[in-house]
């Protein structure tokens, strides 16, 4: 009898493979709604608590009013009209006007303003004498944030004054009001902000940390459940095939990444305000995230000897990730070997596809660079896990009694 041909043999050892991984997933199955419940509150619970109170602590969304405090020296007619200028701008507060900069520094310690101002004594003088004069800035750059919000306020104002002066000058000397604002203002500006005209800090930040949230559900859940089997002897130590074993409780988990995915994109985005340009894309970078996670979750959770180690990822493997992946801070100013680290995680290239579904674009071609960087790190890491999981075996020996 004619043996079977080469293509043949891995169809079927594939096919019996993937029965494997079927029987794997129903028994994941009936542990997390028999015994495991605590693993499927985590899958249910966990995206319905973080990426609300995350939502709801950033729902200011912009900075707005930083509050100020104004040492007015002069007390003058030119000086009480920048005061008004400066109340003005939206992106300050002035909450008094001061006797003294001694208290404007207290104010500032004590966190009470973020911004003083300083209109000297001859604030006014100068000016009628034709010199130049000056207003001094006092600035709490602790917060990076209030900082980039007070300063180009208070230098809006006082450049707005500068024109107002200029022109009034230039009338007073017969020139027709729009000759002296072209002379005054000889360039205008036509800013235009591309891809986040609202600038507001929060429709920026939070889309990025829901696929956070979803790195820390894929390595705790996963990780969790098989420290948890150990624990109740629920786990087959024995198993033919070890990879399939795990990958396939990873996929029986996979309907409540769906779920937690849909309920952050499709109905905690949308509730808190958060924009995407392509609700669509989005959900496909964190499918495709998903999927490049799969060995990597599996790899991990091999190693879990107990339920309590899958907590402890989430002290290593959060921040400095998000911090590392140039969503929060730009990637070419990186050291080059902290670049290298980041492009071999997969949150990587998967912050910055979210980074262009969010602002930028709605075409798929746009981040198909990402799919295929994500596509590229699945194979190594297939291999890697794969390798690992057959060569380090855990015994139950090596289980906590």
């Amino acid at each position: 009898m004619k043996r079977p041909g080469l293509l043949c043999r891995l169809g079927k050892r594939l096919l019996e493979r993937e029965r494997y991984v079927g029987v794997m997933i129903l028994d994941e199955w009936k542990f997390l709604f028999r015994i495991g419940r605590l693993v499927l509150v985590i899958l249910l619970g966990l995206p319905l608590f973080y990426p609300p109170v995350i939502s709801w602590l950033y729902k200011k969304n912009q900075a707005e009013q930083r509050p100020v405090v104004l040492v007015d020296e002069d007390n003058s007619a030119l000086s009480r009209r920048m005061s008004v200028y400066l109340s003005a701008t939206q992106n300050m507060k002035v909450l008094g006007r001061l006797d003294s900069l001694e208290r404007g520094r207290k104010m500032l310690i004590g966190r009470q303003a973020e911004a003083l101002i300083q209109i000297p004594a001859d604030f006014s003088t100068r000016f009628k004498k034709r010199e130049q004069t000056d207003v001094t800035l006092w600035i709490e750059a602790g917060n990076m944030y209030a900082y980039s919000v007070a300063y180009p306020a208070v230098f809006g104002a006082v450049g707005a004054l500068n024109e107002e002066l200029g022109r009034r000058y230039f009338f007073s000397q017969g020139v027709p009001s729009a000759l002296a604002r072209q002379r005054t203002s000889p360039i205008q500006q036509d800013i235009r902000y591309l891809f986040h005209p609202t600038t507001g800090y929060g429709n920026f930040f939070v889309p990025g940390v829901f696929l956070v949230v979803m790195q820390q559900l894929l390595l705790i859940a996963m990780a969790f459940s098989v420290g948890m089997r150990r624990e109740l002897n629920q786990f087959d130590y024995r198993a033919s095939r070890p990879f399939a074993y795990l990958e396939g409780k990873y996929w029986a988990q996979m309907a409540f990444y769906l779920y937690a995915t849909a309920l952050m994109l499709l109905v905690i985005a949308p509730l808190s305000g958060w924009t995407l340009k392509s609700v669509g894309l989005s959900f496909l970078v964190f499918v495709i995230f998903q999927l490049t996670m799969m060995p990597v979750s599996v790899a991990v959770a091999h190693f879990c000897r107990d339920r309590y180690v899958a907590f402890q990822l989430l002290m290593f493997v959060s921040t400095p990730l998000f911090m590392m992946s140039g969503f929060a801070w730009p990637y070419n100013q990186m050291l080059p070997y902290i670049k290298v680290i980041a492009a071999l995680f997969p949150v990587t290239p998967a912050l910055q596809a979210m980074r262009i579904t969010m602002a930028k674009s709605d075409r798929l071609i746009d981040i198909l660079p990402y799919f295929g960087w994500m596509a590229a790190q699945f194979v190594v890491y297939f291999a890697g896990a794969y390798f690992m999981i057959r060569r380090w075996p855990v015994h139950d020996d090596d289980a906590v009694e």
